[in-house]
């Protein structure tokens, strides 16, 4: 299902009326287990709650895999959800997401901290302003290829807040698309994740025939505590997915190359794009 999400009315700081294509849910495939790893999950599920984690003596790697993520959040997520009730997004990130990821992603570079994309700073820049800053990016060979933004559950999803991270990341996906184009580096999409409060939202970007579409993939909330069924099975599920998606990226020297993008012919053509699309705001019909 598509749909055009127009939200002049509740971003005031926007100059330009915002409109972003929305895709439907499940754009990528998600993970499924097979039933002796859906047995497991059960069974570790149960030993989470009981705050106990047995040794793995197995030889699958998946299930070792799964028995170190288990392991790990028995020692990060507290016994009742009421332990996050006053949290700031410091602590939340330490003990749930920051978890989470560096289980997941251990073949890729995971970078926290609000440094300014590289992308973004050099489209702002002609403007003079300073790039984005995710609150977390993962790279492979130096390819920045998801960005990551976290509010903590203090913060209410009706609240511009909301709105102003998804714009944000999209716009950190555009960026992104666009650099690795300059670098002559097609890359097949750009992912974000959105974490607000508990719940997580996977959205994919690509460029296709000049256009941006932005992909809502999968929605899952992450666990509130050590008995919180359910939710630790989806967001490994979820964040597996993603890196198997990640992993079908393959890296220069053997990446496709991208053809160099052609300039505008005709006159006519010249005056529709004013500024080079990859200098150009996401949201924003503002000629520089």
């Amino acid at each position: 299902m598509n749909s055009i999400w127009d939200t002049t009315q509740e971003l005031e700081d926007l100059s330009a009326p915002t409109i972003l294509k929305m895709k439907g849910l499940l754009m990528r495939k998600i993970v499924q287990f097979e039933e002796p790893q859906q047995l497991l999950f059960f069974r570790l599920e149960s030993d989470l709650a009981a705050g106990h984690i047995s040794t793995y003596t197995g030889s699958d790697p998946l299930e070792a895999r799964l028995y170190h993520i288990f392991q790990s959040l028995r020692y990060e997520l507290p016994a009742t959800y009421f332990a996050f009730s006053a949290t700031g997004e410091d602590t939340f990130v330490h003990k749930v997401v920051h978890t989470l990821f560096t289980c997941i992603f251990e073949d890729f570079d995971v970078e926290w901290a609000n440094h300014q994309s590289m992308a973004s700073k050099v489209r702002r820049a002609v403007r003079g302003l300073e790039g984005l800053r995710p609150d977390l990016s993962l790279s492979k060979k130096g390819y920045t290829i998801l960005s990551l933004e976290v509010k903590p559950p203090l913060y209410d999803r009706r609240s511009t807040v909301y709105l102003k991270d998804r714009w944000k990341l999209a716009s950190l996906d555009k960026d992104e698309l666009d650099h690795q184009l300059r670098e002559n580096v097609d890359l097949p999409c750009h992912v974000t994740i959105q974490v607000f409060g508990h719940r997580m939202e996977i959205n994919t970007m690509t460029l296709m025939n000049g256009v941006y579409h932005f992909h809502c993939n999968h929605q899952v909330y992450l666990p509130r505590a050590r008995d919180d069924v359910g939710a630790v099975r989806n967001s490994i599920q979820a964040l597996l997915s993603v890196e198997t998606w990640l992993k079908e990226f393959t890296f220069p020297p053997t990446y496709q190359q991208a053809k160099a993008r052609i300039p505008p012919q005709k006159a006519n053509e010249a005056k529709k794009t004013l500024i080079s699309p990859s200098q150009r705001d996401l949201f924003s019909i503002t000629r520089e």
